[in-house]
């Protein structure tokens, strides 16, 4: 069993990396209908 705090800490960081990973398709995306 992992202590609750590691089990938080790996939950924020797999949610900041989902969040980095959406938000920098959605700027690629944007960016490219800027370009077109």
């Amino acid at each position: 069993m992992f202590p609750s705090s590691q089990i938080r800490w790996w939950r924020e960081v797999f949610v900041a990396s989902v969040i980095d990973l959406v938000g920098g398709r959605l700027d690629q995306q944007r960016s490219i209908a800027l370009t077109v």
